[in-house]
């Protein structure tokens, strides 16, 4: 039986930010721009993220006034 060496080629996934506790995943930006296609105006490795971001801070956003809202 061979063992091989990971090399830092052989990444599986990788965290490219993190929103609140929310991380947004190299695959998630490539699952994304595999769907949306040539139908990305800019550089689909800037937007893409960008737009992942912001759907991820409005939800983090809202779960934060829901717990409030369980609080009062």
């Amino acid at each position: 039986m061979h063992l091989f060496a990971q090399s830092p080629n052989n990444v599986v996934d990788e965290v490219i930010w993190v929103v609140g506790d929310e991380a947004i995943l190299r695959s998630d930006v490539e699952a994304a721009r595999m769907d949306f296609g040539a139908n990305i105006s800019g550089n689909p490795y800037c937007v893409i993220p960008e737009q992942l971001a912001i759907q991820k801070l409005f939800l983090h956003q809202e779960i934060g006034r829901a717990s409030c809202r369980e609080r009062v």
